[in-house]
């Protein structure tokens, strides 16, 4: 461990670079009032929960949007963290494999809850497996939009 401390700071590379950021960025935003009123310590610990969530469930997100995510969990109650905590997403990469196997009976669009156009997919045999070969470039897409668009429902 000591090994790699020491090689990552002659390269230059921060261990606890992606801490700091968010705290510098509450000091500056809507929780500046409890910085000042003693509370650092509680806004220290939320912004590393955020960072420690954002850092094991970025892949299930789009790459674009995983900031606004950020900075919208920093902002919500603890309540609604805790539940956040409790849900389940659906992963990119086995969706692929769902749709490359049975996508053209329309199952990875009923699993993303598309059930009109499952049903539509699974009548078509895919589209004439046209459609099913262009979902197999788009569903880990509507996946990680999916999985953001839900939780951002519960954020909101």
């Amino acid at each position: 461990m000591l090994v790699l401390a020491c090689l990552m700071s002659f390269y230059g590379i921060k261990l606890f670079s992606g801490v700091r950021k968010p705290v510098l960025s509450l000091i500056k935003g809507k929780v500046g009032n409890e910085i000042r009123e003693g509370r650092v310590k509680m806004t220290a610990d939320r912004a590393n929960k955020v960072d420690l969530y954002i850092m094991a469930n970025a892949k299930y997100f789009p790459p674009e949007k995983v900031y606004l995510l950020k900075d919208k969990l920093l902002t919500m109650d603890d309540n609604k963290f805790t539940y956040l905590l409790s849900v389940q997403m659906k992963d990119p990469g086995n969706m692929l494999v769902i749709s490359i196997l049975v996508g053209e009976f329309g199952v990875d669009r009923f699993m993303l809850g598309d059930t009109a156009l499952g049903i539509l997919k699974l009548v078509t045999f895919g589209g004439c497996l046209i459609w099913w070969l262009i979902d197999l470039f788009s569903v880990q897409q509507r996946t990680r939009e999916r999985n953001f668009n839900e939780v951002v429902g519960i954020i909101s």
